[in-house]
């Protein structure tokens, strides 16, 4: 069973999913998911150091808390459904006519995966104080319809029109450790974070026309990556928050106000040539491991055009945009939390979702042994998402469905799901 679904999951993006623009919008810990990110005013402890750190010093949150293993991914699909992927992963138990059906679902242009990952691991809120150490991986990889009918149906004999698309994707990941401290000055409250950002890798890959061999009845398509690993930066995160009365909280924030990110010039190159035998018996693992060891520095007088043009734009929307958001908490019956958010991506970079904009309403109820959540937010254009959510003892689980609109034509949806303990001390209200 294990293989299978790895298999599976290799098959979305061919051979490893590699990404540029990440999916919008991912929070950075479940409950705020739950919401639909209309959770900027609700956080406190250790939820406000990634979220807002004037948030730790407000007077109803808890003396300690400690997030552990949070874990928030997203990903989505344009044309096929995810159940579609999984059949093609399997295509060869498939009768003709489901490959058939299957391969029409993907689009003339083709079809895309994106994947977006956070996960603060550790975090850590003393008073005031806070500390973490969280993951992040932003993806995406297109493959071609020819190359989604090679997956499918395997290689035609006598065939020789076989054309790759734009079958492409880069990647690139990073890790964070954070530190936040706020102070309050009456009903308001002044925090900043500041974070030390270790790249993980940069990616670039591109899958090249295909050469066929009619009289031996063989194809080969190569596959190559060129690839960064390491890199430093940091980033600055401040934010205000006030609270004129117990039962309200306006919390605002600029996420990244001062930022750089540089990435390792030392770079590497995979390179991978499939043929007929692969596509017919197409084992992702087999190849994964077979693509892994084809990885060697990247010799300067060696560059080719295609490693040239693979290249190209390695670093691109490799850091973090300054994000302006601003929320509101209202509980006027102490159990239960009416929050509305906004935020606006104010400059350039792929670290921070695709969305340009976020509106989101959102609800919290406690009840006498699980909290419940739900929200809704939209980029105020043609894509929307809709959470739930619930909190049972330390134990949060929250889901959203993705509606990220169309590209030519095409649906693009997905599904973003998160979980993670967090235990504290009790506060008021929650």
């Amino acid at each position: 069973m294990m293989k299978r679904i790895l298999r599976g999951a290799g098959a979305l993006a061919l051979l490893v999913a590699t990404g540029a623009p990440a999916l919008g919008q991912v929070p950075f810990t479940p409950r705020a998911l739950g919401m639909a990110g209309a959770y900027l005013g609700l956080a406190r402890g250790q939820e406000a150091l990634f979220l807002n750190p004037a948030n730790l010093a407000l007077p109803d949150g808890p003396r300690w808390s400690v997030g552990l293993l949070q874990f928030s991914a997203a990903s989505s699909l344009l044309g096929p459904g995810f159940t579609d992927v999984w059949d093609m992963t399997q295509a060869d138990k498939e009768t003709p006519a489901r490959r058939q059906e299957l391969l029409d679902l993907v689009p003339a242009q083709g079809t895309e995966i994106e994947y977006d990952v956070r996960a603060p691991l550790f975090v850590l809120q003393n008073g005031g104080f806070s500390f973490g150490i969280g993951y992040g991986a932003t993806g995406q990889h297109t493959v071609g319809k020819d190359i989604a009918d090679l997956l499918i149906n395997g290689y035609e004999d006598g065939r020789t029109d076989y054309s790759v698309g734009n079958t492409a994707g880069s990647r690139l990941t990073y890790w964070d450790a954070a530190v936040g401290y706020g102070h309050r000055f009456g009903a308001l409250s002044l925090g900043v974070t500041g974070h030390y950002i270790r790249g993980g890798s940069a990616q670039h890959s591109r899958m090249f026309e295909p050469k066929v061999d009619v009289e031996n009845r063989d194809i080969s398509v190569e596959y190559l990556s060129v690839l960064a690993h390491g890199g430093n930066g940091y980033t600055v995160d401040v934010g205000a928050a006030l609270q004129p009365m117990k039962s309200l909280t306006v919390s605002a924030a600029v996420e990244n106000a001062a930022s750089e990110m540089k990435w390792s010039d030392d770079l590497l190159v995979r390179d991978l040539v499939l043929d007929r035998a692969d596509f017919d018996n197409f084992d992702v693992l087999n190849l994964k491991q077979k693509y892994d060891a084809t990885e060697q520095p990247l010799d300067p007088s060696a560059i080719t055009p295609r490693i040239y043009d693979t290249a190209q734009g390695l670093y691109d929307g490799g850091y973090f945009p300054a994000v302006a958001k601003v929320g509101l908490d209202w509980h006027p019956l102490g159990r239960t939390h009416l929050d509305v958010g906004y935020e606006k991506q104010m400059t350039d970079g792929s670290l921070a979702g695709r969305w340009k904009q976020t509106a989101s309403v959102g609800v919290q109820e406690r009840l006498p042994i699980i909290t419940v959540r739900a929200g809704y937010a939209t980029d105020l254009d043609a894509s929307s998402l809709l959470s739930a959510g619930i909190s049972l003892g330390p134990l949060e689980l929250d889901v959203a469905k993705l509606d990220d609109g169309t590209w030519l034509g095409n649906p693009r949806n997905g599904w973003i799901g998160s979980f993670g303990l967090s235990v504290g001390t009790p506060r008021f209200g929650r």
